[in-house]
């Protein structure tokens, strides 16, 4: 049980975060507001839980080009990759248990 729990991380126990880490990991990039208006989350909400994973170094951030817009786009990076699969292996192992 230890060993299952040390697999469950802080930045990604929260539905909102998983559900950003999910977009997030099946594309390359993902603009701000897209992520806001498919999750149905205000500026702050959306704001505040990608800064989480941004100081957890699951995501990058850039400035780019979308849909001839300047806006941040988000990506999931390696470690927020592995991160996301070892939290998803743990909570199924959790909830086997």
């Amino acid at each position: 049980m230890k060993d299952i729990l040390l697999n469950i991380h802080h930045a990604l126990d929260n539905r909102h975060r998983l559900a950003i880490m999910k977009i997030l990991t099946s594309e390359d990039w993902t603009g701000f507001n897209r992520l806001k208006i498919e999750l149905n989350m205000t500026d702050g909400n959306l704001a505040s839980h990608l800064t989480v994973l941004l100081k957890a170094g699951y995501i990058d951030k850039r400035r780019m080009l979308l849909m001839n817009k300047k806006q941040t786009a988000y990506s999931a990076n390696l470690m927020g990759r592995r991160a996301l699969n070892a939290h998803s292996k743990a909570m199924l192992d959790l909830i086997q248990f």
